[in-house]
């Protein structure tokens, strides 16, 4: 990703727009400022990129790159590749896809599991493959816990999280949530989306749980090397999506009227962060 990020700023012209005022680079480039901010940020993060005094500068580290092909040019369009990203799977890709997260995300499903502690029922909103969801049941025998996700994600959670009930829902679309759950988690969810419509599933996950009830978001620290990186994938194959910082987390919390907000690094990914508050 970051070879390819090198290549796309030497395809778009950004090394020879320096030094610029970052505010001005993507005027300067003619190109929309957001999926721009994500590759400068992987820029800077390579050292290819340096800031000094508001101002960014070619770095020590600056090299060739690779070529990506349709990097540049979603950033030049400011549109993201097509069929590109989870929407763009199916059948055995899509299988493959959440296996890979249902393994890789075991550790993490586990501590927050933990973490969440012993009272359900759990609704887990898209719940993918249904790592969290079994997790939590596994941890905690005789409680429930509902998975809701897309259709063809759901089929994929059987094997994962047997005991869970399954529910086909489009979480912005007009269908209601269900109700009455006694923690709601977003785990790896908010990502997919902007800043509206992740505060949006945010106020929508604090009306689904009881009053009392925790609502939990697990995701990326968009401070962290992964985060960084994941942001600008999400800029590349999604609409609006992006790695939101704690600071943004914490607003769609409290716009949400949510209180007590408490955050957490997981031990077992050091890259991640776990928030959890109360509705009153």
């Amino acid at each position: 990703m970051i070879e390819a990020a090198l290549g796309a700023a030497h395809e778009l012209g950004l090394f020879a727009a320096l030094p610029c005022p970052a505010a001005a680079l993507a005027e300067r480039l003619r190109v929309g400022p957001r999926r721009l901010g994500a590759l400068v940020r992987v820029l800077l993060l390579d050292g290819s990129l340096v800031e000094r005094g508001g101002e960014l500068w070619p770095g020590p580290a600056l090299r060739p790159g690779a070529v990506w092909s349709g990097m540049a040019e979603a950033i030049r369009t400011d549109r993201p590749l097509p069929a590109g990203g989870i929407s763009g799977l199916a059948g055995e890709d899509l299988r493959r896809f959440h296996q890979h997260l249902l393994v890789a995300g075991a550790p993490a499903a586990r501590e927050v599991a933990a973490r969440l502690g012993p009272r359900g029922p759990l609704l887990d909103l898209g719940g993918g493959a249904g790592a969290y969801a079994g997790a939590f049941l596994a941890a905690h025998p005789g409680e429930r816990a509902l998975i809701a996700d897309r259709p063809a994600v759901l089929d994929l959670a059987r094997s994962a999280a047997p005991s869970a009930e399954l529910l086909a829902l489009d979480l912005l679309g007009d269908v209601p949530w269900p109700s009455g759950a006694r923690v709601a988690l977003l785990a790896n969810v908010l990502h997919l989306h902007g800043p509206a419509d992740a505060a949006r599933l945010v106020a929508r996950a604090a009306q689904a749980v009881v009053h009392g009830g925790t609502v939990a978001v697990k995701d990326f620290d968009g401070a962290s090397a992964a985060g960084v990186l994941l942001c600008l994938t999400m800029a590349l194959f999604t609409g609006d999506g992006e790695v939101h910082g704690e600071a943004a987390l914490r607003s769609f919390f409290r716009d949400a009227g949510l209180r007590e907000v408490e955050v957490a690094r997981l031990r077992s990914a050091p890259e991640a962060l776990l928030l959890r508050a109360v509705r009153e």
